[in-house]
């Protein structure tokens, strides 16, 4: 598709296609489980390359989209998985709904944050993306706002409506489309059916995650002996050691680099994964019946992270390159204004206006963002974790 007719779409909605009997917006199992896990289980060099060269076009199809100008309202009413979330990861407008359910469950199909999510989850705040990346922990509906993968929050029952008006929108501006939605979004005083993202729980995932190994991780968690805490040992425990590995560090440098250069990070991992046995163990397992994995390495300490994660498998030579259409780029998102506040943006805003009194925050940001759900919560808990 050319630019001009890419252009010529006031607005651009991405949504499952208006039969959700089932739920889901994008699971990612379509694009990756079952067709590279059939791939894989081939164990031919000529079906691994298959698997490398589709992948190729999809993230060049991902830089496309991440990069484009125009107006993009993504619709996540139901499971947002893998795939998934990185096709709507970097879009303008991202609506999350009493549907959605968000996860990275990558680490126990022995693969990685890929999809282009590395560079979405490296930015969340306080490692929140880490965790959700280790554990493959879940969440639904308005906690998806609150983590910044959703932009707004909507009932399903408003939808319909709020399309007919965004297709009608002539010369749509951002701004436009964001006046729109946000005329469907839940008002200031809903009530949230799902909020966990606070408190504590942040307290332990920005300390205990903010270690550059997995085994410092778990120590610290254990540690912390907290009831979550020990919830999340289980969880990373169940994962490949190889995937969580590499999660670590494709997480550690993504949060360094701009969102081309972690598209082609990730690109050259899918280049090495492959030929790794958790991956093939996890993928193919996952499709014969969610079968017990055997992990090799069985254990984290079995793994060196410099020979066998770097060396191996980062640093190897490439066999394919990837060609944008386009080298725009970002290292941040341009149009994180239509979200909640960051905890960096609250920080930056203290500093600039000099805003010493807890009030004075919560009137900013409800002012720099009128009405909107989420604002009131989210400083609130910034200025209880300070």
């Amino acid at each position: 598709m050319s630019d001009k007719v890419i252009q010529e779409e006031p607005v651009v909605l991405v949504h499952n296609g208006g039969n959700n009997k089932r739920k889901i917006f994008s699971a990612g199992g379509d694009i990756k489980i079952k067709g590279i896990a059939g791939l894989l289980s081939k164990e031919e060099l000529g079906a691994t390359n298959e698997v490398i060269s589709n992948l190729g076009k999809f993230y060049e199809l991902l830089q496309f989209i991440g990069t484009m100008n125009t107006p993009i309202v993504a619709i996540m009413d139901g499971v947002t998985m893998g795939a998934g979330s990185g096709l709507v990861g970097q879009v303008p407008f991202r609506i999350a709904t009493e549907n959605t359910l968000y996860a990275m469950p990558e680490t126990i199909i022995g693969s990685f944050i890929d999809s282009s999510t590395s560079f979405m989850l490296s930015r969340y705040d306080g490692n929140l993306g880490l965790y959700l990346g280790l554990t493959g922990h879940r969440l639904q509906a308005e906690d998806t706002l609150f983590c910044g993968l959703a932009s707004h929050y909507v009932h399903s029952s408003n939808l319909s409506a709020m399309q007919a008006e965004l297709n009608e929108l002539e010369d749509a501006t951002h701004d436009s489309v964001n006046r729109v939605i946000e005329s469907y979004a839940v008002k200031q005083d809903h009530k949230a059916s799902s909020y966990t993202l606070f408190g504590h729980k942040l307290d332990v995932i920005e300390r205990c995650f903010n270690y550059n190994s997995v085994e410092e991780i778990i120590k610290a968690l254990t540690k912390d002996a907290s009831k979550f805490a020990l919830d999340c040992v289980k969880a990373i425990l169940r994962g490949s050691p190889t995937s969580l590995k590499v999660m670590l560090e494709c997480f550690r440098r993504a949060e360094h680099l701009s969102y081309n250069e972690c598209i082609r990070m990730e690109y050259r991992l899918w280049q090495r994964m492959p030929y790794t046995h958790d991956l093939k163990e996890g993928m193919v397992g996952h499709v014969a019946g969610k079968r017990e994995r055997h992990w090799y390495p069985k254990k984290l300490e079995d793994i060196d992270v410099e020979d066998d994660i770097r060396v191996k498998i980062f640093d190897a030579l490439e066999t394919h390159q990837l060609y944008f259409s386009t080298e725009s780029d970002f290292c941040v998102n341009p149009y994180s204004r239509y979200s909640l506040p960051s905890d960096k943006e609250i920080r930056d805003v203290i500093r600039r206006y000099n805003l010493k009194k807890d009030g004075e925050l919560l009137n900013w940001f409800e002012a720099s963002r009128p009405g909107k759900f989420g604002v009131r919560q989210k400083v609130s808990s910034f200025i209880e974790r300070q």
